[in-house]
């Protein structure tokens, strides 16, 4: 094994030493695997000691793309933080598990993780830490279609949130939840949970907040027949994400625009909007949405009597 040199002065504004936590939301920062292959440089090369090595192990488990080199030192994150008798970075280094074996598609293991993550958080009496770690149990709960757990355990975060002065995390909470009670078809509810988390999101100024507010309120207005505050919420939205480059969301609101279009028999605007969708979607390899504006591409030439682009799209989706 390489020899660790000492460490005193490394410059780590890239290595994201983020104090308090991560957990699967919207505003978990991209993965930048350049900073994690420097960061498992500097944890090969220097003597690393205290909180300098569990920053450094912490940022490489953020930074990682690939799950098993996440796990890998997650796993030495807890050990290191296990010796040291330290709950707040046993904390970090379990969700951060959960984080890796999520993307791998370990549901079941991820769940376990996150468990231990909040027993640990619970043991260092950091409660924003156990309403984080209920939260993304319950966001994977809902990845796996189960619904009942997933507003069972996002619903725990909220009350444990509530007594705490993270208001962000607590909005965050329940824009997450709001989604959970739209995918389930109860946009009463969903609308009363983007209400509250609007109006913290606003007061605080935190815009790709209120970017997500904004355009998840336009997907219940759209399924609500509200078709001109949809067009209005869901656009605001996508004006604000496109500073952040956030491609997984733009895509998906400009899909849902291009079905609020075609509705109107704007069908020349909807194909703009689908196919800026999969064009952005095309580049960052997200094919769930390539697969869904294929299929509105194709219902679109349809409609326009455009048979063969249609025909093209039909076989794409």
């Amino acid at each position: 094994m390489t020899k660790r040199k000492s460490f005193t002065n490394i410059n780590l504004t890239k290595a994201y030493l983020i104090m308090g936590f991560l957990f699967s939301s919207i505003f978990s920062h991209g993965q930048d695997q350049r900073v994690a292959d420097s960061l498992i440089t500097v944890y090969n090369n220097q003597n690393l000691e205290g909180e300098n090595l569990l920053n450094v192990l912490r940022g490489i488990t953020e930074e990682a793309t690939n799950p098993d080199i996440a796990i890998e030192y997650s796993d030495l994150l807890i050990k290191e933080a296990t010796t040291i008798n330290d709950n707040i970075w046993l904390y970090r280094g379990y969700l951060q598990k959960g984080n890796a074996l999520k993307l791998k598609g370990d549901f079941s293991n991820a769940i376990n993780n996150y468990f231990k993550s909040a027993e640990a958080a619970k043991s260092g009496d950091y409660i924003p830490g156990v309403g984080g770690a209920l939260l993304t149990i319950g966001d994977t709960y809902s990845l796996n279609n189960d619904h009942r757990n997933g507003l069972k355990y996002r619903n725990q975060a909220i009350e444990i949130l509530r007594a705490t002065n993270d208001s962000v995390t607590l909005a965050t909470a329940l824009l997450n939840t709001g989604y959970e009670y739209y995918l389930t078809r109860k946009y009463d509810s969903s609308l009363l949970f983007y209400e509250e988390s609007g109006l913290i999101f606003e007061l605080k100024d935190f815009a790709i907040g209120k970017a997500y507010n904004l355009g998840n309120s336009g997907l219940v207005f759209a399924r609500t027949g509200e078709i001109e505050k949809a067009e209005e919420s869901i656009t605001k939205a996508i004006d604000i994400l496109r500073k952040f480059e956030d491609t997984y969301a733009i895509t998906e609101f400009e899909i849902e625009i291009a079905n609020i279009f075609h509705e109107k028999q704007n069908l020349q605007e909807a194909i703009k909007y689908a196919n800026s969708a999969i064009d952005l979607a095309k580049k960052d390899g997200l094919n769930k949405r390539i697969r869904d504006a294929s299929l509105k591409l194709s219902e679109l030439y349809q409609a326009t009597g455009e048979y063969q682009k249609a025909y093209t799209y039909q076989s794409q989706y």
